[in-house]
């Protein structure tokens, strides 16, 4: 009997993956998957032929959820009848993305999150509690679960301290541990319900966060092999067209905050997605990576303070915003975590040598700049250092001078972020009279 959840890295997975063979197999046809789509209620009429075009509508769909949760277009994504051939699909995207781009990259943190939120929304249509408990018990003991044992998890993985139920040490998941607990407590109640209620949401986030964490290791194994493996050339496919669509859905993005915006001006003062387009030339080198001696340089000070501004407050020059903090306009930090803290390992990774493999501690570095220390307990602590704003041409080229070959429209600009706030206006047609006109 099929069912609507398979741990990706459980025993079961592994024997699909076993019995499928060639992955070459990937490109054939199959009615199979249309099958699904069209007995799913309330699914676009579309053809999805092979498990090669299921991996590149798994990526499609992590960005149209962006852009809509309320979309509902991938239900069929999520059915039972999909779980085996997902399970291919899911292996495969981690494949394509280890061996091409590696563990610290934006593609590694996509295809996790794709994973994660996979997990977390098939979980959430599983009855009754066998599944789930069978499930954690492949990972831990929850006669005998502590919250040293947990630790782990809230620093890797976007689970909190807040979603556990504890007893001093002791995380609380059983039924007879919560009675023993708070039975007295729980007069004229119904104990069951109760405990039902709050420790099966515990239960499905730890999952969750431990199948996070099995991801990022299950991607270092197959990175660490990448001398030993020479990947099929349909691997690197499947790797170019997960970029390709990261850079096609992220245009989109732009295109509906001009649509939504149309008839005002940006405001300068609220997050907007970025437009690549406007990126200075620096930043577009930066992008790419540079050699060691300049490294930390280009992280740390220049990208991690542009790239953050650029996406969530744009117009910190213009408005005088006295010690600005991030948390003004990413109140949580998901974009922080989601866009620009990928970005910037990315960038990190593509350096000489890579840069975060080189100095792991580089990443405190740039939490620092971004105006926040991450304890370990996965507490934030805001307001401790400042958040850091780009640094002036002129310092760029004293300190970086192979980052700045300056294009037309760098004339009378003092800034990185002076350069992309006016740009990104004239690409959108606002501003079409501006003069360059210097800043900071």
């Amino acid at each position: 009997m099929k069912t609507a959840y398979l741990n990706p890295f459980g025993q079961s997975a592994y024997q699909i993956i076993y019995n499928y063979g060639n992955i070459t197999r990937i490109t054939e046809e199959t009615q199979e998957i249309n099958n699904i789509i069209e007995n799913t209620h309330n699914q676009d009429k579309k053809k999805v032929n092979t498990i090669k075009e299921l991996c590149l509508e798994k990526i499609r769909q992590h960005y149209q959820q962006q852009l809509n949760k309320k979309n509902n277009k991938y239900k069929y994504l999520y059915t039972q009848e999909i779980t085996e051939t997902d399970t291919i699909a899911t292996h495969t995207l981690l494949q394509a993305t280890a061996l091409t781009y590696g563990t610290n990259s934006y593609e590694a943190d996509l295809i996790t999150q794709i994973i994660t939120n996979t997990t977390k929304q098939r979980l959430e249509t599983i009855p009754g509690q066998e599944l789930i408990d069978n499930t954690l018990k492949d990972y831990l003991d929850p006669n005998n679960t502590t919250l040293n044992d947990i630790i782990p998890l809230i620093d890797n993985t976007k689970l909190q301290l807040k979603d556990l139920i504890l007893n001093k040490n002791k995380v609380i998941l059983t039924y007879t541990d919560f009675l023993t607990q708070y039975g007295k407590h729980l007069e004229h109640r119904n104990p069951e319900q109760i405990y039902t209620l709050l420790c099966h949401d515990t239960k499905k986030k730890l999952i969750t966060a431990l199948i996070e964490k099995q991801t990022r290791e299950y991607l270092k194994l197959i990175e660490d092999k990448q001398k030993q493996i020479e990947p099929a050339p349909i691997i690197l496919d499947i790797a170019k067209k997960i970029r390709k669509i990261e850079q096609e859905e992220k245009q989109k993005q732009i295109q509906q905050y001009n649509i939504n915006n149309h008839h005002t001006h940006i405001d300068e003062t609220k997050a907007a997605p970025y437009n690549t387009e406007a990126f200075p030339p620096c930043i577009q080198k930066a992008l790419r990576g540079t050699k060691t001696g300049g490294r930390n340089y280009t992280i740390s000070i220049l990208l991690t303070s542009f790239l953050s501004y650029a996406r969530l407050y744009p117009g910190v020059y213009a408005k005088h915003k006295k010690n600005p903090q991030i948390t003004d306009n990413d109140p949580d930090l998901t974009i922080t975590r989601n866009e620009i803290l990928p970005i910037i390992y990315r960038a990190a990774q593509n350096c000489t040598p890579p840069l975060l493999t080189d100095q792991p501690h580089e990443k405190q570095n740039i939490h620092n700049k971004l105006g926040f220390t991450e304890g370990k307990n996965g507490i934030i602590n805001i307001g401790k250092t400042p958040w850091y704003t780009p640094p002036n041409c002129k310092s760029i080229q004293n300190t970086q001078p192979e980052l700045c070959t300056p294009s037309t429209d760098c004339k009378k600009i003092g800034n990185p972020l002076s350069y992309y706030n006016r740009k990104r206006k004239l690409l959108r047609g606002d501003d079409k009279n501006d003069e360059p006109r210097t800043s900071n």
